[in-house]
Protein backbone atom coordinates (compact mmCIF):
# COMPACT_ATOMS: atom_id res chain seq x y z
CA UNK A 1 0.00 0.00 0.00
CA UNK A 2 1.20 3.29 -0.63
CA UNK A 3 2.73 5.63 1.97
CA UNK A 4 1.96 9.58 1.57
CA UNK A 5 2.96 11.77 4.33
CA UNK A 6 2.34 15.71 4.31
CA UNK A 7 5.48 18.12 4.95
CA UNK A 8 6.30 21.54 6.69
CA UNK A 9 5.85 23.87 3.50
CA UNK A 10 8.33 26.40 2.09
CA UNK A 11 7.18 28.19 -0.47
CA UNK A 12 6.99 31.51 -2.13
CA UNK A 13 5.82 34.69 -0.86
CA UNK A 14 2.32 35.19 -2.39
CA UNK A 15 3.01 38.36 -4.32
CA UNK A 16 5.77 36.64 -6.13
CA UNK A 17 4.47 33.02 -6.36
CA UNK A 18 3.54 33.58 -10.09
CA UNK A 19 6.34 34.66 -10.97
CA UNK A 20 8.78 32.19 -9.27
CA UNK A 21 6.90 28.79 -10.34
CA UNK A 22 8.61 27.60 -13.11
CA UNK A 23 8.01 24.60 -15.49
CA UNK A 24 10.56 21.72 -14.66
CA UNK A 25 14.22 22.34 -15.14
CA UNK A 26 13.98 19.53 -17.41
CA UNK A 27 12.15 20.54 -20.03
CA UNK A 28 14.72 23.64 -20.87
CA UNK A 29 18.46 23.24 -22.84
CA UNK A 30 20.79 25.09 -20.34
CA UNK A 31 20.80 27.93 -22.98
CA UNK A 32 16.54 28.16 -22.71
CA UNK A 33 16.94 28.37 -18.87
CA UNK A 34 19.51 31.33 -19.31
CA UNK A 35 17.02 33.07 -21.59
CA UNK A 36 13.87 32.41 -19.21
CA UNK A 37 15.88 33.51 -16.19
CA UNK A 38 16.82 36.90 -18.30
CA UNK A 39 12.79 37.15 -19.30
CA UNK A 40 12.06 36.45 -15.50
CA UNK A 41 14.98 37.08 -12.84
CA UNK A 42 12.59 35.25 -10.05
CA UNK A 43 12.05 32.28 -12.38
CA UNK A 44 12.91 28.78 -10.02
CA UNK A 45 14.92 28.02 -12.89
CA UNK A 46 17.65 29.96 -10.37
CA UNK A 47 17.31 27.21 -8.31
CA UNK A 48 16.79 24.29 -10.37
CA UNK A 49 18.54 24.58 -13.23
CA UNK A 50 21.67 26.73 -11.95
CA UNK A 51 24.19 25.93 -14.81
CA UNK A 52 22.02 28.57 -16.24
CA UNK A 53 23.70 31.18 -14.39
CA UNK A 54 27.28 30.50 -14.85
CA UNK A 55 29.54 30.63 -17.76
CA UNK A 56 29.70 28.36 -20.49
CA UNK A 57 33.76 27.76 -19.49
CA UNK A 58 31.95 25.92 -16.38
CA UNK A 59 30.47 22.05 -16.90
CA UNK A 60 27.11 21.74 -16.38
CA UNK A 61 27.97 19.56 -13.38
CA UNK A 62 30.62 21.10 -11.90
CA UNK A 63 30.58 21.79 -8.07
CA UNK A 64 30.17 25.52 -8.71
CA UNK A 65 26.71 25.16 -10.19
CA UNK A 66 25.12 23.61 -6.72
CA UNK A 67 27.20 26.08 -5.07
CA UNK A 68 25.85 28.47 -7.03
CA UNK A 69 22.14 26.64 -6.48
CA UNK A 70 22.82 26.89 -2.75
CA UNK A 71 23.65 30.68 -2.68
CA UNK A 72 20.93 31.35 -4.60
CA UNK A 73 18.23 30.10 -2.36
CA UNK A 74 20.16 30.89 0.78
CA UNK A 75 19.60 34.18 -0.67
CA UNK A 76 16.05 33.64 -1.19
CA UNK A 77 15.19 32.27 2.58
CA UNK A 78 16.99 35.68 4.00
CA UNK A 79 15.37 38.10 1.63
CA UNK A 80 11.78 36.02 2.40
CA UNK A 81 11.01 35.67 -1.02
CA UNK A 82 10.67 31.77 0.05
CA UNK A 83 9.08 31.69 3.35
CA UNK A 84 7.50 29.19 5.53
CA UNK A 85 3.67 28.88 4.34
CA UNK A 86 2.65 29.35 7.93
CA UNK A 87 4.46 29.87 11.33
CA UNK A 88 4.33 28.04 13.51
CA UNK A 89 5.30 25.41 10.66
CA UNK A 90 3.27 22.49 11.02
CA UNK A 91 3.25 19.61 8.51
CA UNK A 92 0.45 19.60 5.55
CA UNK A 93 -0.39 18.82 2.06
CA UNK A 94 -1.30 20.98 -1.01
CA UNK A 95 -4.07 20.58 -2.82
CA UNK A 96 -3.38 21.39 -6.31
CA UNK A 97 -5.42 22.74 -9.37
CA UNK A 98 -4.37 23.21 -13.03
CA UNK A 99 -6.92 24.66 -15.57
CA UNK A 100 -7.16 25.90 -19.02
CA UNK A 101 -9.70 26.42 -21.89
CA UNK A 102 -12.40 24.31 -19.64
CA UNK A 103 -9.72 21.50 -18.59
CA UNK A 104 -8.87 20.80 -14.97
CA UNK A 105 -6.05 18.38 -13.39
CA UNK A 106 -6.77 18.30 -9.76
CA UNK A 107 -4.17 16.34 -7.70
CA UNK A 108 -1.93 16.86 -4.06
CA UNK A 109 1.27 17.51 -3.65
CA UNK A 110 2.76 15.65 -0.63
CA UNK A 111 5.69 13.18 -0.12
CA UNK A 112 6.28 9.92 -0.72
CA UNK A 113 8.28 7.23 0.95
CA UNK A 114 11.79 6.30 -0.74
CA UNK A 115 11.07 2.80 0.32
CA UNK A 116 7.58 2.37 -2.14
CA UNK A 117 10.16 3.38 -4.60
CA UNK A 118 12.75 0.66 -4.13
CA UNK A 119 10.00 -2.25 -2.52
CA UNK A 120 7.78 -1.37 -5.95
CA UNK A 121 5.37 -0.40 -4.33
CA UNK A 122 6.01 2.64 -6.55
CA UNK A 123 6.77 2.03 -10.54
CA UNK A 124 8.58 3.39 -13.44
CA UNK A 125 8.52 3.35 -16.79
CA UNK A 126 11.57 4.65 -17.55
CA UNK A 127 15.41 4.42 -17.59
CA UNK A 128 17.29 6.79 -16.44
CA UNK A 129 20.79 8.09 -17.47
CA UNK A 130 23.62 8.17 -14.91
CA UNK A 131 24.65 11.49 -16.01
CA UNK A 132 21.10 13.40 -15.80
CA UNK A 133 20.61 11.16 -11.99
CA UNK A 134 23.91 11.75 -10.51
CA UNK A 135 23.24 15.63 -10.99
CA UNK A 136 19.98 15.15 -8.68
CA UNK A 137 21.49 13.69 -6.07
CA UNK A 138 24.47 16.07 -6.33
CA UNK A 139 21.46 19.10 -5.95
CA UNK A 140 19.54 17.71 -3.34
CA UNK A 141 22.94 16.69 -1.14
CA UNK A 142 24.04 20.17 -1.66
CA UNK A 143 20.88 22.48 -1.34
CA UNK A 144 19.12 19.86 1.01
CA UNK A 145 15.88 20.11 -0.04
CA UNK A 146 13.92 18.17 -2.54
CA UNK A 147 12.84 21.50 -5.31
CA UNK A 148 10.26 19.96 -7.64
CA UNK A 149 8.07 17.67 -7.38
CA UNK A 150 8.05 14.05 -8.49
CA UNK A 151 4.83 14.16 -11.59
CA UNK A 152 2.85 10.19 -10.17
CA UNK A 153 -0.51 8.86 -11.28
CA UNK A 154 -2.85 6.26 -9.77
CA UNK A 155 -5.66 4.60 -11.05
CA UNK A 156 -8.44 7.02 -10.11
CA UNK A 157 -10.74 7.00 -7.17
CA UNK A 158 -14.05 8.31 -7.20
CA UNK A 159 -14.67 8.71 -3.38
CA UNK A 160 -10.54 10.53 -3.49
CA UNK A 161 -11.66 12.96 -6.60
CA UNK A 162 -15.53 13.98 -4.75
CA UNK A 163 -13.00 14.48 -1.38
CA UNK A 164 -10.55 16.99 -3.45
CA UNK A 165 -13.28 18.56 -5.41
CA UNK A 166 -15.17 19.56 -2.60
CA UNK A 167 -12.31 20.38 -0.76
CA UNK A 168 -11.44 23.25 -3.40
CA UNK A 169 -15.22 24.60 -3.50
CA UNK A 170 -15.24 24.95 0.37
CA UNK A 171 -11.97 26.18 0.98
CA UNK A 172 -10.30 29.43 0.93
CA UNK A 173 -6.98 29.26 -2.19
CA UNK A 174 -3.60 30.04 -0.94
CA UNK A 175 -2.15 30.89 -4.37
CA UNK A 176 -4.29 32.06 -7.22
CA UNK A 177 -2.32 32.88 -10.49
CA UNK A 178 -2.03 32.36 -14.47
CA UNK A 179 1.33 31.99 -15.91
CA UNK A 180 2.52 33.04 -19.32
CA UNK A 181 1.14 29.13 -20.94
CA UNK A 182 -2.26 30.40 -20.26
CA UNK A 183 -2.53 27.71 -17.28
CA UNK A 184 -4.47 28.54 -14.15
CA UNK A 185 -2.68 27.13 -10.83
CA UNK A 186 -4.44 27.05 -7.91
CA UNK A 187 -3.70 25.67 -4.26
CA UNK A 188 -4.97 24.84 -1.50
CA UNK A 189 -3.63 24.16 2.27
CA UNK A 190 -5.13 21.12 3.37
CA UNK A 191 -3.28 20.76 7.40
CA UNK A 192 -6.34 20.31 9.29
CA UNK A 193 -6.19 16.57 11.46
CA UNK A 194 -9.47 15.23 9.36
CA UNK A 195 -8.11 15.98 5.59
CA UNK A 196 -4.47 14.42 6.60
CA UNK A 197 -5.93 11.60 8.13
CA UNK A 198 -8.74 10.85 5.27
CA UNK A 199 -5.84 11.42 2.26
CA UNK A 200 -3.24 8.99 4.51
CA UNK A 201 -6.23 6.67 4.53
CA UNK A 202 -7.19 7.39 1.09
CA UNK A 203 -3.76 6.19 -0.41
CA UNK A 204 -2.84 3.61 1.75
CA UNK A 205 -5.91 1.99 -0.19
CA UNK A 206 -4.04 2.34 -3.57
CA UNK A 207 -1.77 -0.22 -4.20
CA UNK A 208 0.74 1.05 -6.60
CA UNK A 209 1.90 5.07 -8.10
CA UNK A 210 3.26 4.85 -10.73
CA UNK A 211 5.97 7.32 -12.08
CA UNK A 212 4.17 9.41 -14.71
CA UNK A 213 7.59 12.47 -15.24
CA UNK A 214 10.39 12.65 -13.07
CA UNK A 215 12.10 9.65 -13.39
CA UNK A 216 15.26 11.20 -12.98
CA UNK A 217 14.27 13.49 -9.49
CA UNK A 218 12.40 9.77 -8.24
CA UNK A 219 15.84 7.62 -8.75
CA UNK A 220 18.38 10.60 -7.05
CA UNK A 221 15.69 10.86 -4.36
CA UNK A 222 15.92 7.14 -3.74
CA UNK A 223 19.57 6.69 -3.78
CA UNK A 224 19.87 10.10 -1.58
CA UNK A 225 17.70 8.27 0.85
CA UNK A 226 19.53 5.02 0.69
CA UNK A 227 22.83 6.76 1.71
CA UNK A 228 21.56 8.65 4.56
CA UNK A 229 19.39 6.15 6.45
CA UNK A 230 18.03 7.35 9.66
CA UNK A 231 20.82 6.91 11.95
CA UNK A 232 23.09 9.14 13.72
CA UNK A 233 21.04 11.61 13.92
CA UNK A 234 22.25 14.41 16.76
CA UNK A 235 20.21 17.39 17.81
CA UNK A 236 18.65 17.83 14.60
CA UNK A 237 15.30 19.34 14.27
CA UNK A 238 13.69 17.98 10.35
CA UNK A 239 12.27 21.30 9.20
CA UNK A 240 16.08 22.38 8.69
CA UNK A 241 16.99 24.38 11.73
CA UNK A 242 19.16 23.35 14.74
CA UNK A 243 22.83 22.45 14.90
CA UNK A 244 23.49 19.42 14.36
CA UNK A 245 26.62 17.20 15.95
CA UNK A 246 26.86 14.28 13.76
CA UNK A 247 29.99 13.68 11.64
CA UNK A 248 28.70 10.77 9.16
CA UNK A 249 29.04 11.49 5.45
CA UNK A 250 26.58 11.70 3.40
CA UNK A 251 24.19 14.45 5.30
CA UNK A 252 24.08 18.01 5.71
CA UNK A 253 26.42 20.41 7.29
CA UNK A 254 25.27 23.64 9.83
CA UNK A 255 24.91 26.83 7.75
CA UNK A 256 28.09 27.77 9.86
CA UNK A 257 30.09 25.26 8.20
CA UNK A 258 29.33 25.61 4.90
CA UNK A 259 32.35 27.11 3.79
CA UNK A 260 33.83 25.12 1.00
CA UNK A 261 34.48 27.44 -1.76
CA UNK A 262 38.24 26.13 -2.57
CA UNK A 263 37.14 22.98 -3.38
CA UNK A 264 36.04 21.08 -6.53
CA UNK A 265 34.28 18.50 -5.05
CA UNK A 266 30.49 18.06 -3.56
CA UNK A 267 32.11 15.47 -1.29
CA UNK A 268 33.06 18.85 0.82
CA UNK A 269 30.22 19.56 1.37
CA UNK A 270 28.94 15.75 3.20
CA UNK A 271 32.06 14.99 5.02
CA UNK A 272 33.55 18.04 7.15
CA UNK A 273 32.14 19.32 10.34
CA UNK A 274 29.12 19.02 11.75
CA UNK A 275 25.74 17.23 10.09
CA UNK A 276 22.56 17.41 9.63
CA UNK A 277 20.31 14.17 9.07
CA UNK A 278 17.24 13.20 9.19
CA UNK A 279 14.26 11.15 8.94
CA UNK A 280 13.05 13.72 5.65
CA UNK A 281 15.72 12.69 3.48
CA UNK A 282 13.47 9.45 3.39
CA UNK A 283 10.35 10.87 1.55
CA UNK A 284 10.42 13.62 -1.31
CA UNK A 285 8.25 15.04 -3.27
CA UNK A 286 5.76 14.35 -5.41
CA UNK A 287 2.62 15.77 -7.13
CA UNK A 288 -0.22 12.94 -7.70
CA UNK A 289 -2.93 12.90 -10.14
CA UNK A 290 -5.50 10.81 -10.28
CA UNK A 291 -5.05 8.91 -13.70
CA UNK A 292 -8.53 10.48 -15.16
CA UNK A 293 -7.15 13.94 -14.44
CA UNK A 294 -4.01 13.85 -16.39
CA UNK A 295 -3.45 13.89 -20.42
CA UNK A 296 -0.91 12.58 -22.34
CA UNK A 297 0.41 14.03 -25.34
CA UNK A 298 2.96 12.59 -27.90
CA UNK A 299 6.57 12.59 -27.88
CA UNK A 300 8.12 13.04 -31.12
CA UNK A 301 11.40 12.33 -32.61
CA UNK A 302 13.69 14.27 -35.10
CA UNK A 303 16.41 12.23 -36.61
CA UNK A 304 19.10 15.32 -37.72
CA UNK A 305 20.01 13.79 -40.81
CA UNK A 306 19.29 10.82 -43.55
CA UNK A 307 22.30 8.72 -42.86
CA UNK A 308 23.65 8.89 -46.17
CA UNK A 309 20.08 7.89 -48.29
CA UNK A 310 18.41 10.09 -50.44
CA UNK A 311 14.68 11.01 -50.03
CA UNK A 312 13.49 8.79 -51.94
CA UNK A 313 15.14 6.43 -50.76
CA UNK A 314 14.35 6.14 -46.90
CA UNK A 315 10.16 6.25 -48.43
CA UNK A 316 11.37 2.88 -50.64
CA UNK A 317 12.66 1.08 -47.53
CA UNK A 318 9.80 3.03 -45.08
CA UNK A 319 7.49 1.39 -47.55
CA UNK A 320 8.35 -1.66 -47.24
CA UNK A 321 6.83 -2.17 -43.36
CA UNK A 322 4.32 0.89 -43.65
CA UNK A 323 1.40 2.10 -46.06
CA UNK A 324 2.94 5.87 -47.16
CA UNK A 325 0.87 8.13 -48.37
CA UNK A 326 1.72 12.03 -49.13
CA UNK A 327 -0.09 14.78 -47.59
CA UNK A 328 1.58 17.53 -48.18
CA UNK A 329 2.92 21.02 -46.72
CA UNK A 330 0.45 20.87 -43.69
CA UNK A 331 1.51 19.40 -40.68
CA UNK A 332 0.18 15.38 -40.42
CA UNK A 333 -1.17 14.46 -37.10
CA UNK A 334 -1.69 10.89 -36.09
CA UNK A 335 -4.88 9.89 -35.38
CA UNK A 336 -4.80 6.27 -33.83
CA UNK A 337 -2.43 3.93 -32.58
CA UNK A 338 -0.66 2.56 -35.32
CA UNK A 339 -0.05 5.55 -37.73
CA UNK A 340 2.43 8.05 -37.68
CA UNK A 341 3.23 11.41 -39.31
CA UNK A 342 6.74 11.88 -40.71
CA UNK A 343 8.20 15.23 -42.53
CA UNK A 344 10.83 14.69 -45.19
CA UNK A 345 12.29 17.08 -47.56
CA UNK A 346 9.27 20.03 -47.31
CA UNK A 347 6.83 17.74 -47.11
CA UNK A 348 4.45 15.42 -44.14
CA UNK A 349 3.57 11.74 -44.61
CA UNK A 350 0.88 9.63 -43.12
CA UNK A 351 2.61 6.41 -42.77
CA UNK A 352 0.61 3.58 -41.19
CA UNK A 353 2.13 0.39 -40.04
CA UNK A 354 1.43 -3.08 -41.55
CA UNK A 355 -0.55 -4.30 -38.54
CA UNK A 356 0.53 -8.13 -38.99
CA UNK A 357 3.95 -6.35 -38.03
CA UNK A 358 2.98 -4.84 -34.52
CA UNK A 359 4.59 -7.52 -31.96
CA UNK A 360 2.19 -8.54 -29.23
CA UNK A 361 4.70 -7.95 -26.69
CA UNK A 362 3.71 -5.04 -24.53
CA UNK A 363 6.96 -3.24 -24.76
CA UNK A 364 8.10 -4.08 -28.20
CA UNK A 365 4.54 -3.01 -29.77
CA UNK A 366 4.14 0.11 -28.34
CA UNK A 367 4.16 2.70 -31.38
CA UNK A 368 7.55 3.84 -30.25
CA UNK A 369 9.38 0.74 -29.94
CA UNK A 370 7.51 -0.31 -33.30
CA UNK A 371 8.53 2.84 -34.86
CA UNK A 372 12.53 2.56 -33.51
CA UNK A 373 12.79 -1.08 -34.72
CA UNK A 374 11.20 -0.93 -37.84
CA UNK A 375 12.78 2.24 -38.80
CA UNK A 376 14.78 4.69 -36.59
CA UNK A 377 17.09 1.87 -36.37
CA UNK A 378 17.38 -0.27 -39.88
CA UNK A 379 17.02 2.31 -41.92
CA UNK A 380 18.16 5.59 -40.18
CA UNK A 381 21.00 3.74 -37.96
CA UNK A 382 20.15 4.74 -34.18
CA UNK A 383 20.84 2.33 -32.48
CA UNK A 384 20.69 3.29 -29.18
CA UNK A 385 18.19 6.04 -28.81
CA UNK A 386 18.99 7.48 -25.35
CA UNK A 387 22.81 7.90 -26.34
CA UNK A 388 22.64 8.68 -30.30
CA UNK A 389 23.28 12.74 -30.58
CA UNK A 390 21.66 12.27 -33.78
CA UNK A 391 18.04 12.04 -32.29
CA UNK A 392 15.94 14.50 -30.76
CA UNK A 393 13.05 14.26 -28.88
CA UNK A 394 10.32 17.06 -28.78
CA UNK A 395 7.25 17.10 -26.47
CA UNK A 396 3.69 17.57 -28.05
CA UNK A 397 2.87 20.76 -26.56
CA UNK A 398 5.30 22.51 -28.53
CA UNK A 399 3.71 21.27 -31.94
CA UNK A 400 4.37 19.88 -35.09
CA UNK A 401 5.52 22.96 -36.98
CA UNK A 402 8.73 22.86 -34.66
CA UNK A 403 9.38 19.44 -35.80
CA UNK A 404 9.16 20.15 -39.01
CA UNK A 405 11.48 23.64 -38.55
CA UNK A 406 14.46 21.86 -36.90
CA UNK A 407 13.91 18.78 -39.37
CA UNK A 408 14.40 21.42 -42.15
CA UNK A 409 17.46 23.02 -40.47
CA UNK A 410 19.30 19.84 -40.30
CA UNK A 411 18.14 18.32 -43.39
CA UNK A 412 16.72 15.17 -41.02
CA UNK A 413 13.29 13.54 -41.07
CA UNK A 414 10.96 14.32 -37.86
CA UNK A 415 8.16 11.42 -37.09
CA UNK A 416 5.09 12.42 -34.86
CA UNK A 417 3.90 9.68 -32.73
CA UNK A 418 -0.07 9.33 -31.86
CA UNK A 419 0.48 9.51 -27.54
CA UNK A 420 1.11 6.48 -25.35
CA UNK A 421 -2.10 5.77 -23.47
CA UNK A 422 -1.84 5.20 -19.59
CA UNK A 423 -3.20 2.07 -19.69
CA UNK A 424 -0.05 1.17 -21.93
CA UNK A 425 1.64 2.73 -19.18
CA UNK A 426 0.45 0.96 -16.16
CA UNK A 427 0.45 -2.55 -18.45
CA UNK A 428 4.42 -2.07 -18.84
CA UNK A 429 5.04 -0.90 -14.82
CA UNK A 430 2.87 -3.58 -14.16
CA UNK A 431 5.27 -5.90 -15.43
CA UNK A 432 8.16 -4.06 -14.20
CA UNK A 433 9.51 -3.59 -17.27
CA UNK A 434 10.43 -0.32 -19.28
CA UNK A 435 9.08 1.60 -22.45
CA UNK A 436 11.47 3.10 -25.25
CA UNK A 437 13.08 6.38 -23.64
CA UNK A 438 10.95 9.29 -24.02
CA UNK A 439 7.69 7.98 -25.04
CA UNK A 440 5.13 10.44 -22.55
CA UNK A 441 4.70 13.29 -22.90
CA UNK A 442 2.08 14.74 -19.47
CA UNK A 443 0.47 17.68 -19.71
CA UNK A 444 -0.77 20.04 -17.58
CA UNK A 445 3.33 19.92 -16.06
CA UNK A 446 3.46 21.09 -11.78
CA UNK A 447 5.21 23.99 -11.57
CA UNK A 448 8.23 23.79 -9.98
CA UNK A 449 8.77 26.35 -7.06
CA UNK A 450 5.32 26.18 -5.46
CA UNK A 451 6.98 24.58 -2.60
CA UNK A 452 9.99 22.70 -1.54
CA UNK A 453 11.05 20.27 0.97
CA UNK A 454 13.68 20.73 3.28
CA UNK A 455 15.05 17.97 3.97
Amino acid sequence: MAEIKPFRIWCPRADVVGRVAASPYDTFSRAEATVEIAREPLSFLRIDKPAALVGEEVGEYDLKVYTRALEELEAWYEQRIMVPVSEPLEPAFLIYRLSKDGRVQTGILALASAADYQNGTIKRHENTRPEKEQDRIDHIQVLRVHSSPVLMTYPSQPELDAFLRGFVVARQTLFDFETSDGVRHEVWQAGDADSVAYLQEAFASIATLYIADGHHRAAAAAHVAELEGTEGLVGCTSDGSGDCESAEPGVQKSKESRDCESVDSVDCLNTESAYQKSDESQFFLVALFGSDELRVFDYNRIVSDLAGLEPAELLASISTVMDVVQQGPEPYRPIKRGEYGMYLDGSWYQLTLHEALRPKDAVDGLDVAVLHDSVLEPFLGIENPRTSPRIAYVGGSRGLEELARRAHETGGVAFALYPCSLAELFAVADEDRLMPPKSTWFEFKPRSGLAIHRI
